[in-house]
């Protein structure tokens, strides 16, 4: 799949059918899946199984009147068959098709009966973890610093009903991919179940019976290189500079005596190149562990435009000295704190 356009292995490329097909597949497989449980379709059933089959901008929601009926058997005082009467996996396929919708195309007539390898490539939304504000920032700072890993559950879409069953992963620029891994299913685990290769593109399979009680889940870390790495010489030249300006003998006074703002050149030069490497664009799946990275940078940037910001505007004593030192420890600590995420397994 490339933006609705469908593709066989060689290129080659497959027509999909339209709305009022796919509609009237679905009506179809729907009425069929209730012959089979002994639901007789009349015409009123039809157009409600047709009102489910539906585009989701007619009102009612398709999604709304599959999950009743699939619930009561019923819709609108109208009673088609007792909730009891119907299989689990019948009610699941009325309220997949009521919030869902088939998309439907047309393989070359040499390929029929040939095992056919179905690739899918669809957008999921992830949910957010549970907890306080303040635990959620401190995991997202220790992601960032590479002291933890996010683990993210991976929806799987039909995984019992292919004779095998692939999942693949691209991994975001700025991060890795340290584990993927399929839930067992009540069968022994096999290695194609886990990935935990650290390549760029992650893949497992596996066969399943049944539909898997669990889900799939992926452990991503912050990669060393890239913004990470940027931060941390962001940080290290932050901290040299400072530290220079502050502990050689003079330096400090020599800056402050220019206050034509000759000096602040020194500092107002690193910290716009500083600045500079925090406007990368990313997905907001990396967005998550790359942002406080990128809050480093900005502040070890901002940090030198203050100090610069002083010696041109002469700011007393103590508060001269207060934020020169508040500048080099803070970026002496953030220093430290990647220099120890970035040993780190």
């Amino acid at each position: 799949m490339r933006e609705l356009d469908a593709r066989l292995s060689d290129g080659t490329p497959l027509p999909l059918l339209g709305m009022g097909e796919n509609v009237d597949l679905s009506v179809a497989m729907l009425a069929h899946a209730l012959q089979t449980q002994g639901i007789p379709i009349g015409s009123s059933l039809e157009r409600v199984l047709r009102l489910i089959a539906g585009p989701a901008s007619i009102a009612p929601f398709p999604g709304d009147v599959a999950d009743d009926l699939a619930q009561s058997g019923s819709f609108r005082g109208e009673q088609f068959w007792r909730p009891d009467d119907l299989d689990p996996v019948v009610s699941n396929l009325v309220r997949d098709l009521g919030h869902g919708f088939l998309l439907s195309c047309l393989l070359p007539s040499d390929r029929a009966g040939v095992r056919q390898i179905l690739k899918v490539s669809f957008h999921w939304r992830i949910e957010p973890a549970e907890g306080g504000y303040f635990t959620l920032a401190l995991h997202r700072l220790r992601a960032s610093l590479r002291f933890a890993s996010r683990s993210i559950e991976l929806p799987m879409t039909a995984a019992s009903d292919a004779s095998s069953y692939h999942l693949e992963f691209q991994t975001p620029d700025g991060l890795d991919c340290s584990r993927l891994e399929l839930p067992s299913g009540g069968r022994v685990e096999s290695p194609g179940m886990l990935d935990a290769s650290g390549q760029p593109v992650a893949h497992v399979h596996a066969t399943y019976a049944h539909p898997p009680t669990g889900t799939a889940r992926i452990l991503l870390k912050v990669s060393r290189s890239g913004l990470s790495a940027n931060a941390t010489l962001s940080t290290f030249l932050t901290a040299t500079i400072m530290w220079l300006a502050i502990l050689l003998p003079g330096a400090k006074t020599a800056l402050i005596d220019s206050a034509d703002g000759a000096a602040a050149l020194i500092l107002a030069a690193p910290a716009l190149l500083i600045g500079l490497t925090a406007g990368q664009r990313e997905s907001a799946l990396a967005a998550w562990g790359l942002g406080p990275l990128r809050f480093i940078i900005l502040s070890c940037s901002m940090g030198l435009f203050a100090v610069a910001g002083s010696v041109v505007g002469v700011l007393h004593e103590p508060w001269s000295t207060a934020l020169w030192w508040t500048v080099a420890s803070a970026a002496s600590l953030f220093l430290f704190l990647l220099l120890v995420g970035r040993i780190r397994p």
